[in-house]
């Protein structure tokens, strides 16, 4: 785990090789922004303890999208602590198991690798996790201080969260900032990858100064020009 702005921590959680990120948002009481892969619990337990709070203090959970590096542990997390779970009307019948997830489709050779990688390394199916809250544009989910900013593209519901009091965007899988290099959604299978496009030069929009990934590096600082360069790019 390391700190990334005052009250803001990410705990890296990566799965063979495979860079994975959740983020805990540490105010009156604790957040966590996605719960990374199955069987991640102990780590995200340990995290909050090494900042000399009580793992009990999570009350909130707010998911980027159902896919399951992002909900793995969320029905741990939800077990231990009781904690609400936020996440987009589209996400959440997902993400409860109401409904099955729709089949990724690669647009590339690398992608359906990908995708293949992913089955092979058991990421299939998350034990399904209650959602209490169906949050949409705008909302400020109060007590984390996190606002709701849906970004549609990689998948229908797919949100990321601006904490205003730092200045940290959490984008999920809206973009990625792996090798150093700052993308759209890495894998290559978005669900609608012309409003993913639009969901980047949406974020290139909101005043943030540091951006948190689910897959890559933290961009600490200029993190809105770094993603006007990356919409330019992607929309010109």
């Amino acid at each position: 785990m390391r700190k990334v702005a005052s009250g803001v921590y990410e705990v890296s959680l990566p799965r063979r090789g495979i860079p994975v990120n959740a983020f805990l948002v540490a105010g009156e009481s604790l957040a966590l922004v996605d719960t990374g892969v199955p069987g991640r619990w102990q780590q995200l337990a340990d995290a909050v303890r090494e900042i000399r709070r009580d793992p009990a203090e999570i009350r909130q959970v707010a998911i980027t999208h159902h896919h399951i590096d992002h909900v793995g542990s969320l029905a741990a997390v939800v077990a231990q602590t009781g904690a609400q779970v936020f996440a987009h009307p589209a996400e959440a019948p997902l993400i409860s198991g109401a409904l099955a997830p729709p089949p990724k489709v690669g647009r590339s050779l690398s992608s359906r690798l990908r995708i293949a990688l992913t089955d092979l390394v058991g990421w299939t199916e998350a034990v399904p996790a209650k959602v209490d809250h169906e949050v949409v544009d705008d909302v400020v989910m109060a007590g984390a201080g996190l606002r709701v900013i849906h970004t549609p593209g990689h998948t229908a519901g797919h949100l990321a969260f601006l904490h205003s009091a730092s200045g940290v965007l959490f984008v999920g899988d809206s973009a990625a900032n792996v090798l150093r290099r700052l993308s759209g959604p890495i894998g290559n299978h978005d669900e609608d990858h012309r409003a993913a496009v639009a969901s980047i030069v949406k974020l290139a929009q909101v005043d943030c100064d540091t951006i948190c990934f689910g897959h890559g590096r933290v961009i600490a600082s200029g993190g809105r020009r770094r993603l006007t360069e990356l919409a330019e790019r992607l929309s010109g």
